[in-house]
């Protein structure tokens, strides 16, 4: 299948911000927040990426979300709007949201990892009526490295909880929460609650271990891969 390439900018220290133009099959195949993208890029390779806009049947344009460094995010954020990629439909199980209706939602990404995490905030923007209390905790190596930064107030408004917490604040001038997200997981009712993570395996770990120290069941705690 083919996505025509429609935006590539900055979107926080080493991520880009890819916004695509799909066709409808590939626009319906994206059922859930937390489903992925395989993308094929000619003579480079392939890769997998999560889906960082929220699921809409009747929308032209997708986004992502790249981490810099690897070969395939590299060429993909060299190219120019117009530039034609391929892809698969919208792949994964994704996020249960039809499971966080009446309950606690706790959210935890770092890095690139926000990328399927905000498309289920787009999701709960949209439904926030039916959900309990919602809250994120994102992490960062620095000040510079949140994406999104300019959306936090709309996810505030939406009666979102946002914990941005910096792992390196030497010398920024980072005023906020430090260190690892799993030291601030406060103010929820853990045990009924349910929590949608992502970001790398030994944050998931850490924060899984902490949860579950704090009463949530393991069947509670769901990643989007």
């Amino acid at each position: 299948m083919e996505a025509r390439v429609a935006s590539v900018s900055a979107a926080a220290e080493g991520l880009v911000r890819v916004s695509l133009a799909v066709p409808p099959a590939l626009a319906a195949s994206h059922v859930a927040p937390g489903q992925y993208l395989k993308v094929v890029i000619e003579g480079v390779g392939e890769s997998y990426f999560a889906i960082a806009s929220r699921p809409n049947p009747t929308r032209d344009h997708m986004e992502l979300l790249l981490k810099l460094g690897s070969p395939v995010a590299d060429a993909i954020a060299k190219l120019a709007p117009g530039d034609v990629i391929r892809t698969s439909t919208a792949q994964g199980k994704g996020f249960p949201m039809e499971r966080a209706v009446g309950r606690d939602l706790v959210l935890v990404a770092t890095g690139s990892g926000i990328s399927p995490i905000r498309s289920v905030l787009q999701t709960v923007m949209d439904r926030r009526a039916g959900l309990e209390k919602v809250s994120l905790y994102y992490g960062a190596r620095t000040p510079d490295s949140f994406a999104y930064k300019d959306e936090l107030d709309a996810w505030r408004a939406a009666r979102i909880d946002v914990f941005p917490v910096v792992s390196r604040p030497a010398d920024t001038g980072w005023t906020g929460l430090t260190g690892y997200v799993q030291t601030h997981l406060e103010g929820v009712h853990i045990p009924t609650a349910l929590a949608f993570l992502c970001g790398q395996k030994p944050m998931v770990e850490a924060v899984r271990k902490v949860l579950a120290e704090r009463g949530m069941p393991a069947e509670s705690m769901f990643l989007n891969f």
